[in-house]
């Protein structure tokens, strides 16, 4: 897998998580779900838009780099158009405002630190009158003992990635 930045190429080998999204994407839109990515990154955007690509999903993408029209144009395509399969997200750019009850899973490919966009991030699916409320899946891609896991760790008990780090290294 190769990323060009500024024109520079760098090779990063394989990419696990790609990998596992991939088996994700082949499972899920087998049984025609509808899947929100949620990434940190604007490369790990570029990065899920290519699987897209290969695989032949049809997909949208919402970003900070995206200007407001083409923000409501992707919200209301995922929203009401069956072929459009996965809605791709930056968290910082998506976690407020935007209903996405179409979606029956949500996938952290990445995960902000930020206590309020992670509990913004997954009520999107969750809207008054969506059949699914119920039903969400939330995947977390994730690395053994790596930071993802510290994080969603200190998310879960609401507290911030720095004080979870620190407390266990005191241990």
């Amino acid at each position: 897998m190769k990323i060009v930045e500024d024109g520079q190429i760098f090779d990063l080998g394989t990419n696990p998580k790609l990998e596992a999204l991939s088996d994700l994407f082949d499972d899920l839109l087998y049984e025609d779900k509808k899947v929100i990515v949620w990434t940190k990154f604007r490369h790990s955007i570029k990065l899920v838009e290519d699987l897209c690509r290969k695989k032949k999903i049809e997909y949208v993408t919402y970003s900070g780099d995206t200007n407001d029209a083409l923000k409501r144009t992707a919200v209301s395509n995922f929203q009401s158009l069956k072929k459009i399969k996965v809605f791709i997200a930056q968290v910082r750019a998506g976690a407020f405002g935007t209903t996405l009850t179409a979606a029956d899973t949500a996938i952290y490919y990445e995960l902000d630190e930020d206590v309020e966009l992670y509990e913004q991030s997954q009520d999107r699916c969750h809207r008054i009158g969506s059949e699914r409320h119920e039903s969400i899946t939330y995947i977390h891609l994730l690395v053994k003992d790596g930071v993802g896991e510290k994080t969603l760790e200190a998310l879960r008990n609401k507290k911030s990635v720095a004080d979870l780090i620190i407390a266990q290294k005191k241990l």
